[in-house]
């Protein structure tokens, strides 16, 4: 399932508060107007996956609805973070949907593979280059 193009956008939606070299601190509305157990199972998929070489943490603050993202500037400029940011986000949001829609029975098995899923393809860097969609075996 994918989401359409206005929805993703939607998602999407950001702006920088504060930036200097290595940080960034974004605000995303859409975190503004979810709900709390959305928020929980999105920070807890962020903790729980190995993060690219260069892009040291990732902290979802939810009473500012914003993201902090620390990040080595020697080894990756603002865009390509941006550009990581998008990619995940874009595959958060579809993935937490996704979640939201399976039975309740589920949910935890496929909240497992979907964590190891994220941690391969973060471990072979490859968020960084493009969109990553999440295969079908993960929601089954």
């Amino acid at each position: 399932m994918t989401l359409p193009e206005w929805a993703l956008n939607l998602l999407l939606t950001r702006k920088i508060i504060h930036q200097s070299p290595g940080r960034l601190r974004l605000y995303y509305p859409v975190l503004a107007n979810a709900a709390p157990a959305v928020r929980r199972q999105v920070s807890g998929v962020i903790d729980q996956i190995n993060l690219p070489a260069g892009i040291n943490s990732i902290q979802l603050n939810s009473v500012s609805a914003s993201v902090l993202v620390l990040y080595e500037a020697d080894r990756h400029g603002q865009a390509d973070v941006l550009a990581w940011l998008d990619g995940l986000t874009a595959l958060l949001s579809q993935s937490v949907i996704r979640l939201s829609r399976l039975p309740q029975s589920k949910r935890a098995m496929a909240q497992k593979k979907l964590i190891g899923f994220l941690r391969r393809i973060n471990e072979e860097k490859v968020l960084m280059k493009k969109r990553i969609v999440v295969p079908e075996h993960v929601w089954t």
